[in-house]
């Protein structure tokens, strides 16, 4: 089945729904302490912003969470801290949201 757009929105508002309550299955813990660590205070530039949305779409057209973690294990490192401090803006700022990824 390939997902169409209302499915994917569906789907993006779910996940970020699961982290702003604090559950984000496809996402190791390890990570969001790294990204405490290593980005706390340094703001996204734009391409950094760009990449991170690419990534977050790419993740929603998977089905399984295994193929999501799967995924952010095989980008690289870099890419990877700053998509989860994308994530975790967004999930904090629902508003954004809606300017970010549609």
């Amino acid at each position: 089945m390939i997902l169409g757009k209302k499915e994917k929105n569906d789907k993006a508002d779910a996940l970020l729904y699961m982290a702003k309550n604090g559950h984000m299955p496809f996402i190791e813990k390890e990570w969001i302490y790294e990204t405490a660590f290593y980005k706390s205070n340094r703001k996204l530039n734009k391409i950094d912003q760009i990449t991170s949305k690419k990534i977050f779409k790419k993740i929603v057209s998977y089905r399984a969470l295994d193929k999501m973690k799967t995924f952010l294990f095989s980008i690289p490192y870099e890419q990877r801290i700053n998509f989860i401090k994308y994530f975790l803006d967004m999930s904090n700022d629902k508003k954004g949201h809606e300017k970010k990824i549609h």
